[in-house]
């Protein structure tokens, strides 16, 4: 389980960088779907633990990889208002799963043997491949892999442009343009603005001009100036020299009040991976959710074993397994539901649910009995999973939508130490002192500093929006 887990962690990395921009998400998802069933497929035949090392360990763990990041990006493309809640509803399947799977396996297992259920699973993934040929990609996101190739002469130009609106996706964000003056600039946030061109003249920056002290037009004046808010993905881009776009000088003409463009404008193909780690509050959310995820990584595991080690039945044990996958399916919607709602702050959801994680791991002595392990559950399972439904919609708040596949290939990637540390160090702390208390106490402990990290998040957010607001204040009186 944790080579398969440490491979689906690797792999996310150049799949989501540069793979699903040469096969599109929808080939991705149908070429994982194969590789996972033919991993469970081939397993049938296993003639010694390396070749399951091979078929359940590494082809289970790619295709996991070739599934569940890119269709989860594809999902979060279709939606900007209510995209924590579709990602909650999606990734709850996997809870659907936990409660259909184990007496669907008891009567494989029974009736055909282990390997009849190893090949039997194999076909039963198969079924995948015609769900991933219903995706389809979003046509109203901008394919940033695709260049502009209109022939159009400068009088045709000026005729098009003068009967329709000009959009310049990606580029500005959300501010008026007056007099001829462009104040702020953002290239990945996601937003897609209109330019009117009734709103008079507009000087895009050069490729050249577009760099890390040169953020706003030279000929932004004192009384157009306006210190405003920013958002997490603004502060990114203001000072990001690796995420400028190539942009052409805007000729305008003035006397018929039209809009004449000398060159095209190009995007670039492909954002640099490293562009993520120039946010802090990225990186700050990197580390807060590699320690969540050692709660969800540990619990089932570890769940059965615990259970016996307080003399609980094996009916009891399938009852408490299957309690906390119904609980956590609910969780799971009902987090992206409350994701959605503006007034409530994806971090205080992800703090408040590793906080009660925390308190409750810490408790556990007081949980001994059967009806204190079905509120151990209860509580784990409505709180632990909160953490995997919004890593995905919470990225894109941070980063941008554009940004997305780097930052969430490197979120995945920061989860391999919680998967392939958080159950050996649990086992060795068990093994060591013969009971589970300070395996608990430890998980707990990690629980409560994902949730004062998840709070911090806040002060980097009010530390880059400071530091952003100087350098305009000095670009300001330098223009001045």
């Amino acid at each position: 389980m944790g080579l398969m887990n440490g491979v689906y962690c690797l792999s996310s990395l150049p799949i989501m960088m540069y793979l699903i921009k040469v096969l599109t998400p929808r080939t991705t998802v149908i070429l994982g779907s194969f590789i996972t069933a033919s991993g469970y497929s081939l397993s049938c035949l296993a003639g010694n633990i390396y070749f399951l090392f091979f078929t359940l360990s590494f082809l289970v763990g790619v295709g996991m990889a070739l599934n569940l990041p890119p269709s989860i990006y594809l999902l979060g493309t279709y939606f900007s208002k209510h995209r924590a809640m579709a990602n909650g509803i999606a990734i709850s399947g996997c809870c659907l799963g936990g409660l259909v799977c184990p007496p669907l396996y008891r009567y494989l297992l029974d009736n055909y043997g282990l390997r009849g259920a190893l090949l039997l699973t194999g076909g039963i993934l198969m079924h995948n491949i015609p769900m991933a040929c219903l995706l389809r990609p979003n046509g109203k996101v901008s394919n940033i892999s695709k260049n502009a190739t209109t022939k159009e002469t400068d009088n045709e130009r000026n005729t098009t442009e003068s009967k329709r609106q000009v959009r310049s996706q990606d580029v500005i964000k959300d501010h008026s343009i007056k007099n001829g003056d462009v104040n702020m600039y953002n290239v990945f946030s996601g937003s897609d603005p209109l330019l009117y061109e009734k709103k008079s003249k507009v000087k895009l920056l050069s490729s050249s001009e577009n760099c890390l002290d040169r953020n706003v037009d030279t000929q932004l004046n004192d009384w157009h100036y306006d210190k405003r808010r920013f958002s997490i993905s603004d502060s990114l881009t203001f000072g990001n020299r690796s995420a400028s776009l190539g942009l052409s000088m805007t000729n305008l003409n003035s006397s018929d009040n039209q809009v004449s463009y000398s060159a095209i404008i190009e995007v670039q193909k492909c954002p640099h991976p490293c562009i993520p780690f120039l946010n802090p509050t990225f990186v700050l959310f990197v580390v807060a959710n590699c320690l969540a995820t050692t709660v969800a990584a540990t619990f089932l595991s570890y769940l059965p074993l615990y259970a016996k080690h307080h003399n609980i039945d094996n009916i009891k044990i399938v009852i408490l397994v299957s309690l906390t996958g119904a609980v956590d399916f609910v969780g799971r919607i009902c987090s992206g539901i409350m994701a959605d709602i503006p007034r409530i702050k994806t971090y205080y959801i992800l703090a408040i649910s590793q906080g009660v994680c925390g308190v409750i791991y810490n408790c556990n002595p007081l949980l001994t009995s059967f009806a204190g392990l079905v509120v151990f559950c209860v509580a784990i399972g409505l709180f632990a999973g909160v953490q995997l439904v919004l890593m995905f919609s919470h990225t894109v708040e941070i980063v941008g939508l554009d940004l997305t596949p780097p930052a969430v290939s490197i979120l995945i990637v920061g989860q391999l130490p919680a998967f392939i540390f958080g159950p050996l160090i649990f086992g060795i702390l068990r093994d060591s002192t013969g009971d589970f208390i300070a395996s608990f106490h430890t998980i707990g402990s990690l629980a409560l500093l994902s949730s004062a990290l998840f709070l911090c998040e806040p002060l980097t957010n009010r530390i880059i929006r400071r530091s952003q607001g100087v350098r305009f204040d000095r670009k300001a009186v330098l223009d001045k």
